[in-house]
């Protein structure tokens, strides 16, 4: 199945068709036969409180296609129009990630395949150890920082860390795990938006289920999915809160350290949670250590509504939309003046 396809079924894959199934084909002929209901299974709460949510563009760009318009997949990637924009975010780190089934018969001799296939972006590789699996659960007596469990072998062998040149972008590889991270760095290298970063991560995704299919007769078995947003903002003193965040009421008294979390589980129309949003602000310093800041961390972690790659990425847009509207809530209208805000 061609890129291209693949993003047309992500982009369809989140309506009901009629009758509640869904086509066993992807091909053109067959989607453009299917009348669309303007529904989302999961469709959250907080979707359906920004106006006008994304999936109503959505269904008027299937029909579109539809009719022949060339330059859908260039309108597919643009930044939806409901969430709030800023021309000096705070943003300093993005992630994008997918946890799958380990690749049986994977050993360490076999990475340096693997560096073959992104070595003309990423050039440099660093080792690190694994990353135990984890698994966003619900339920049971206890709610704090999202509970998890662990499940099978640990995969073996480390964890690599392909990285550009100018260390903006790095890939992130294990046998059940797939990440990609655009940090800020000191040059003046702009963020490429996460339709650059989501473009680029499902690219090279692909590009790894293929080869582990060719090499391992392996599919891709896709459990679990994140997206995070990684904030730091610069204070003064650490007695600011209450001018940076809307959860934070002041108060007359010295603070020396904040430590903040909370998580909100998200449900689909049927009820049932499928994601955590997780919120958490720290005081730290900034990476040079001569000034304070609050990291304002904002991650979406769940399971995909499929194994699929564009189940994934269905979800890590669900979880962007989500971050970014959270954002606009938690912060204050006042800091949101100082980082420019444009919409």
């Amino acid at each position: 199945m061609s890129s291209n396809t693949v993003k047309l079924l992500d982009l369809l894959i989140r309506k009901r068709w009629v009758g509640g199934s869904t086509p066993s084909t992807g091909t053109m002929s067959h989607i453009c036969r299917q009348p669309l209901l303007a529904e989302s299974p999961q469709r959250t709460h907080m979707q359906r409180r920004v106006k006008p949510f994304r999936y109503e563009w959505q269904i008027s760009l299937a029909s579109r296609i539809c009719l022949g318009y060339k330059d859908w997949e260039r309108d597919f990637m643009r930044r939806p129009d409901h969430l709030p924009d800023f021309t000096d975010p705070p943003l300093d780190e993005v992630v994008l990630g997918v946890q799958f089934a380990p690749v049986q018969g994977y050993t360490s001799v076999h990475s340096m395949k693997v560096w073959d296939l992104f070595k003309a972006e990423f050039s440099k590789v660093q080792e690190h150890p694994v990353l135990e699996p984890q698994f966003e659960t619900f339920g049971g007596t206890n709610v704090q920082a999202g509970p998890r469990i662990h499940v099978g072998t640990a995969p073996v062998g480390s964890r690599l860390w392909f990285l550009s040149e100018d260390e903006n972008h790095l890939v992130q590889f294990q046998p059940d795990r797939f990440i990609t991270n655009w940090r800020r760095q000191p040059n003046s290298q702009p963020y490429p938006r996460f339709e650059g970063l989501a473009e680029a991560f499902e690219v090279n995704l692909e590009k790894l289920a293929r080869h582990i299919e060719s090499d391992f007769g392996y599919q891709m078995d896709i459990n679990q999915a994140e997206v995070a947003y990684i904030n730091i903002i610069p204070v003064e003193s650490f007695s600011e809160a209450g001018e940076w965040f809307e959860v934070w009421n002041g108060g007359a008294f010295e603070v020396e350290a904040l430590n903040a979390s909370f998580n909100e589980v998200v449900k689909g129309d049927d009820g049932k949670p499928f994601a955590r949003l997780n919120h958490q602000i720290q005081s730290v310093f900034t990476a040079d250590r001569k000034q304070r800041a609050y990291r304002l961390s904002l991650t979406f972690k769940g399971k995909p509504a499929g194994s699929d790659i564009g189940s994934a990425m269905a979800f890590l847009s669900t979880g962007r939309d989500a971050i970014v509207t959270h954002f606009g809530e938690v912060t204050t209208a006042e800091a949101q003046k100082r980082w420019g805000r444009v919409q």
